[in-house]
């Protein structure tokens, strides 16, 4: 099970693949929402969409793999496909 942590100021959503994990839409100052989903090992499609509406602006996504803390996701667990 990985823990997904996505904080932002105003709404944002996680997706991985098709499936939406983390939902923190809507307009509010700097907050964070948390979910868990269960993965197979291998890669995995992510989509972090964000908005901002006034006032100051954050995004932030951490992950924790079963009762970790939750940590920013290391640039070598990413890859970008064109």
């Amino acid at each position: 099970m990985w823990t997904f942590g996505l904080e932002s100021d105003d709404g944002s959503r996680l997706w991985i693949g098709d499936q939406l994990v983390v939902d923190n839409d809507g307009l509010h100052g700097a907050e964070q929402q948390r979910s868990s989903i269960a993965l197979e090992a291998g890669f995995h499609s992510i989509d972090v969409r964000w908005f901002n509406a006034s006032g100051g602006a954050v995004l932030g996504l951490k992950r924790g793999f079963q009762a970790q803390p939750l940590a920013p996701i290391p640039s070598e667990a990413l890859r970008h496909r064109p």
